[in-house]
């Protein structure tokens, strides 16, 4: 039970900066991330991600990721993405609409600058076990928090290549209740709730052998206090199966599949073997994906 209380506590207090989840296969979520990279090469994209943390560990994260995306007249790209995250005592959902606007430089390179306007629903609700009769005060109480924030992004799609830039959670209204008179939970002040986070993405395909080929790709993280990076080398074979090995900085070696039908249709699983402290107990991260793609025509 000590350990449980102070895995929850731990992941508890963790979330109060608004960490941005972390995705295996983030190349599913990158609207997500950067709302230049919504509707650019797909007329229409779904996709809908589950990730399970630390396997095995008392209150780890789990992730639920959805998105959409379309785009319109190959210069507008509309999306909107729901997350839902479950850390320790700690609930959050957001929602974010994104727009991009697309300047097409030739027929197979374009430069797209986006924004994105969340919302976050953050509930901090600890439950004892077995209930006492008079509240103990080193124990935390609940908290809730409503936070608005803008991103920006700025993306280049090439013939074989992608990269891009943004910025989240650019702080804009924080609306924090809680109790404050509670030494373990104190209130969250109001520039710490929404904290910005640059992401950095580059995608490259390495094309050998007619349809087959290579994929390089990584994905920087920072809230300019943490800093973490994936690398991930994968092989597309005919567009109809994808494998990949990855690496997270300080966190964790990811091995991943990806199953294409007809296609349009994918289905991919990723498993993450932790590297962190937390190695010694927990059975690794787990996700599984599963999406639509229509190219454009």
């Amino acid at each position: 039970m000590k350990h449980l209380l102070s895995i929850c506590i731990l992941l508890s207090f963790s979330a109060f900066g608004q960490q941005e989840p972390i995705s295996g296969m983030y190349w599913n979520n990158y609207s997500y991330f950067n709302p230049a990279m919504s509707g650019v090469n797909q007329k229409y994209e779904g996709n809908v991600t589950y990730r399970s943390q630390w396997d095995r560990v008392n209150g780890a994260p789990t992730t639920l990721f959805a998105n959409y995306g379309m785009n319109l007249a190959d210069k507008h790209g509309l999306g909107v993405n729901y997350v839902s995250e479950t850390i320790g005592f700690t609930r959050s959902h957001r929602i974010k609409l994104n727009y991009n606007y697309q300047l097409k430089l030739d027929e197979t390179r374009k430069l797209v600058f986006g924004t994105a306007f969340s919302f976050q629903d953050f509930d901090i609700s600890p439950t004892w076990t077995p209930p006492t009769t008079s509240h103990d005060p080193s124990l935390p109480v609940g908290f809730k928090s409503q936070n608005y924030a803008v991103d920006l992004g700025i993306s280049y799609y090439g013939k074989n290549l992608i990269a891009g830039v943004s910025a989240t959670q650019i702080p804009s209204n924080s609306n924090n209740s809680g109790n404050s008179s509670n030494s373990v939970t104190p209130a969250i002040p109001e520039s710490y709730s929404n904290r910005t986070h640059l992401f950095g993405n580059i995608r490259y395909h390495l094309r050998f052998l007619n349809q087959n080929y290579l994929i390089l790709e990584s994905q920087l993280r920072t809230d300019f206090v943490r800093y973490s990076q994936d690398f991930n080398v994968g092989y597309n074979w005919k567009n109809i199966l994808e494998a990949g090995i990855g690496y997270r900085t300080s966190d964790a070696v990811i091995v991943n599949l990806t199953g294409i039908i007809a296609k349009k249709y994918r289905i991919g699983y990723s498993y993450g073997y932790s590297l962190n402290k937390l190695s010694s107990v927990s059975q690794g991260s787990h996700e599984i994906a599963i999406g639509l793609r229509i190219p454009n025509t």
